[in-house]
């Protein structure tokens, strides 16, 4: 007897009785009692899924609120999301992008202007997206952020020390002179050869 095996593995040990009476195995009754135990389990199963999904949910919207009040101003989180997007966009761009090219790098053999032309399109598309390695920085695409003169006049930080007037300062990039010994003053007494200052 052929059961479908979507029945297989709900099929009750115990013989099937309804109202009272036997069901037969493989007979027309059994197989629409099976059809609806199934129907009913798939049915308990998806209304579970649903009250877990939007469960979910709910949680992840509510940690992503949170998140966004911590770390987000309201004046900074257009540029905190056009960043996201622009390292996402670009993250997945390059994905897609180096799953081709390893591909057509593993099937050209040895060297050669196929293998040259690979490598340059690499570069190429590592430019276009603005794509650096680990050591440098990523320049994201996105629009500065506008502030008022208020809070510029305060990012200038006009009490902040100047470094250039800081003269202890071992910094190459510092145009200030250095310290130099300051010659003693000559006099009589000193002499160029060896021995006591005050010899005679």
């Amino acid at each position: 007897m052929f059961i479908p095996e979507k029945y297989r593995d709900i099929i009750p040990k115990d013989p099937i009785y309804v109202n009272n009476r036997f069901i037969i195995p493989g007979s027309c009754e059994w197989f629409t009692y099976m059809y609806n135990l199934e129907k009913s389990i798939r049915e308990q199963r998806d209304l579970e899924y649903d009250k877990w999904f939007h469960g979910e949910t709910a949680r992840i919207q509510q940690n992503m609120a949170d998140n966004q009040a911590r770390w987000a101003h309201v004046k900074h989180f257009h540029v905190h999301k056009e960043r996201i997007k622009s390292l996402t966009d670009s993250t997945n761009d390059f994905h897609n992008y180096i799953s081709d090219h390893l591909k057509k790098k593993s099937e050209i053999k040895g060297p050669g202007p196929s293998r040259r032309r690979l490598n340059g399109n690499l570069k190429n598309f590592s430019k276009k997206h603005n794509l650096r390695h680990q050591s440098n920085f990523f320049d994201a695409t996105y629009e500065p952020l506008e502030v008022s003169d208020d809070t510029a006049i305060l990012q200038l930080r006009p009490n902040k020390r100047d470094i250039n007037n800081n003269r202890n300062g071992l910094s190459l990039h510092i145009d200030t002179p250095s310290k130099c010994s300051r010659p003693a003053p000559t006099d009589e007494s000193d002499s160029s050869e060896a021995g006591p200052s005050n010899s005679k």
